[in-house]
């Protein structure tokens, strides 16, 4: 969640967070830059149909 294994510390490393998502029904897409994990959470919920 942006902390690099490779640096010493527990503080946030990376400024940005890769995120792959798979679903044998889509096709591949680059999403671009998402700010915020609120996307992830909405994501979730739509694919559990909350």
């Amino acid at each position: 969640h942006g902390c690099d294994p490779t640096v010493e510390g527990t503080d946030h490393t990376r400024e940005y967070v890769p995120v792959l998502v798979y679903s044998k029904y889509n096709h591949g897409k680059d999403l671009g830059l998402i700010n915020g994990f609120d996307y992830i959470a909405k994501l979730v919920k739509d694919w559990l149909n909350l």
